[in-house]
């Protein structure tokens, strides 16, 4: 997908707030670190795909991330999401 395409899908879903040159383009580099992240653990358990590639992609993206917990005798989860909204 070319470039100018990327910006097109991407303006259409986000049509009510401009989105800037230099935002768009941390998003790009962001997303690209995501899936080399991605590839280089494919092979890997959904533990360690979480934990390298999901996970820094969220913290790229400003979130706090919690990664695996569990409680004994009840189910447990993957990932965790925080974010405070200034």
């Amino acid at each position: 997908m070319s470039y100018s395409a990327k910006k097109d899908f991407f303006d259409f879903y986000y049509h009510k707030k401009p989105i800037l040159q230099d935002e768009f383009d941390t998003f790009l580099r962001i997303l690209q670190e995501y899936q080399a992240n991605l590839e280089k653990n494919f092979n890997e358990n959904e533990d360690a795909l979480v934990a390298n590639a999901l996970a820094p992609l969220f913290r790229n993206l400003g979130f706090e991330t919690r990664v695996k917990s569990k409680q004994k005798g009840k189910s447990g989860w993957d990932l965790a999401l925080f974010r405070k909204d200034s």
